[in-house]
């Protein structure tokens, strides 16, 4: 949702609906939509998000619901420069004893620098690999709790020059990575189409995956060409719409590459290739109706 006027005061929640609270009468579904309850609050973003989410299930069966806040409707969310924010976060049901956490309490990821061995640093509070930032999101089994999500701040604006970069499109979510287009619109005349970036971070971390990750560079430290994730690249001008990705035919080691097309405003349809973890598999995707038509 997206509540107020002003554009740089306006608040926002992502809210759910529960299609299955017991008793269930049909095919584990209310078929009465009347009996369905209230929708209920998944994150209070205290910032617009109007983008559908991401959804997705990690290996311990958390439900995770990922998303970016801001908005592009009309001519004054130009000028808006409240920050807005990438987020990740566990949607754990109250009946299962869940209660939505605080957009404040949620790990922050911006500052992340993830190398190819797994060190992660700029975060402290312990965190110095990609499992204790993991452990520390989503908690520890039988041990210290997580803080059920990740939140990535966007880049802010500034009066008369940009507006606060915002996620103006839909993720899309691929080989556990997020893909987001973050859009920071422009007050000049010269510069009037704005620029995006494009972001892709581990879902389960809200930073670069550090195996095989999906956007990097090559840098040089002490003469050594070394291999540095990324947590976005730019895009350059336009507003870029949601990532569309095409799985390319894996090499003959059995890893392969996929390619991000991302239309713009320019009229430009930009394409990026991002490797891929190897544990893309092909296969159909059905499903059977079990209500009544």
């Amino acid at each position: 949702t997206s509540v107020g006027i002003n554009p740089d005061t306006a608040t926002g929640k992502l809210f759910k609906i529960d299609f299955n609270p017991a008793p269930a009468t049909v095919g584990g579904e209310r078929a009465d939509p009347a009996t369905w309850p209230a929708p209920s609050v998944v994150l209070d973003t205290q910032r617009p998000v109007l983008n559908a989410p991401s959804v997705t299930q990690d290996e311990r069966g958390n439900r995770w619901v990922l998303s970016g806040t801001g908005r592009f409707l009309a001519t004054p969310d130009r000028a808006s420069t409240g920050r807005q924010l990438l987020f990740g976060v566990i949607d754990r049901p109250i009946a299962e004893g869940g209660t939505p956490p605080t957009i404040t309490a949620l790990t922050e990821t911006t500052d992340a620098t993830v190398s190819t061995s797994g060190i992660v640093s700029g975060l402290g509070g312990g965190i110095s690999t990609e499992q204790t930032l993991i452990d520390a999101i989503r908690g520890i089994p039988g041990g210290a709790a997580g803080s059920g999500g990740w939140r990535y701040q966007l880049a802010t604006g500034s009066t008369g020059v940009n507006g606060a970069e915002r996620v103006a499109s839909n993720t899309a979510l691929l080989d556990s990575i997020l893909f987001a287009t973050g859009y920071t619109p422009s007050e000049s005349l010269c510069a009037d189409q704005g620029s995006s970036r494009l972001f892709a971070v581990n879902f389960l971390t809200g930073a670069p995956r550090s195996v095989r990750p999906a956007l990097s560079r090559i840098v040089r430290i002490g003469g050594v060409d070394v291999l540095e994730p990324l947590a976005s690249v730019s895009l350059g001008q336009g507003l870029a719409g949601a990532p569309n990705l095409f799985i390319n035919n894996p090499t003959a080691t059995g890893r392969g590459r996929y390619t991000i097309n991302l239309p713009t405003t320019t009229g430009a349809i930009i394409q990026r290739l991002a490797d891929d973890s190897g544990k893309i598999r092909s296969g159909e995707i059905d499903w059977r109706e079990t209500h009544p038509n």
